[in-house]
């Protein structure tokens, strides 16, 4: 397929694709030249199994790269949860000195108390 690609562009591309496409196969030729088909034939299979293992390999990489995705997302989300927990936990300490504050800053008295213990109760 690749070779009548190459003639067609050279047809189109004129002399010089046409002399750059003759001397590639040229060269493929003389590589080979010297090969028996069942050389051919070895050389080819090697290749094809070089190609699965690195087919296996590449499957495995992408497998391995989803995992550290969907551990990566699960980190985050646990991230955002224990923000939120921090925020709210931060909201309850500024209401709880607010309210130590107003009991030491005024007089305590049986209803100052009061209202502090049915805050408490009511939580």
């Amino acid at each position: 397929m690749k070779l009548v690609d190459l003639e067609t562009r050279s047809y189109k591309g004129g002399n010089r694709e046409s002399n750059s496409l003759s001397k590639r196969i040229q060269d493929v030729r003389a590589t080979y030249r010297h090969m028996t088909n069942t050389q051919l034939e070895n050389e080819l299979e090697e290749r094809e199994r070089e190609l699965a293992k690195q087919s296996r390999v590449d499957r495995n990489l992408e497998r391995q790269m989803q995992a550290l995705e969907s551990e990566l997302e699960t980190k985050e989300k646990a991230r955002a949860r224990l923000e939120q927990d921090l925020q709210r936990t931060e909201e309850k300490n500024v209401k709880l000195r607010q309210v130590i504050d107003e009991m030491m800053s005024e007089s305590t008295t049986p209803t100052k108390l009061g209202r502090f213990a049915s805050t408490r109760s009511g939580r």
